[in-house]
C-alpha cells in the first residue's frame, strides 16, 4: 500500500520536463514482515538525454502493480520457482499501464 501511495505522489515522467522516479530496494525487511518506507530508496532526477534505441519504447507510467505476489520477493528466498528476488540497491518492477511518449524506428508503424 505505501508503494502504491508514494509513487502516485511522486513525478514518474513530465512531458516538458522528462523527470524520472526511481524506486530500489534499500534493505530487505524481515521475512514476510511488513514493508516499510525506510526499506527504499527513491531518487528523481532528469531523464537520461540519450537515444531513444531504435527497438524501445519511452513510457509515462499511469498505473504500477502493487499486490500480495509481489512481497515474497522482498525475502531473500522467494519460495517460488517463477519468480527471482530483489536485489538491494536494484530497481524495483512490477507491471503496469503507461503512455508511449516516443517511439523508437524500429516500431513505427506497429501501434
Amino acid at each position: 500500500m505505501f508503494l502504491r501511495h508514494r509513487l502516485a505522489a511522486a513525478p514518474l515522467v513530465r512531458r516538458c520536463a522528462r523527470q524520472v522516479t526511481t524506486v530500489s530496494l534499500r534493505q530487505r525487511p524481515a521475512p514476510n514482515s511488513t514493508v516499510e518506507p525506510h526499506h527504499f530508496i527513491v531518487e528523481s532526477g532528469p531523464a537520461s538525454p540519450s537515444l531513444l534505441a531504435p527497438d524501445a519504447l519511452r513510457c509515462r507510467t499511469l498505473f504500477l502493480s502493487v499486490d500480495p505476489f509481489l512481497r515474497c520477493r522482498f525475502n531473500e528466498e522467494t519460495g517460488v520457482e517463477y519468480t527471482q528476488p530483489y536485489e538491494v540497491g536494484g530497481l524495483i518492477s512490477s507491471a503496469g499501464l503507461g503512455e508511449v511518449l516516443e517511439v523508437g524506428e524500429a516500431l513505427r508503424g506497429m501501434f
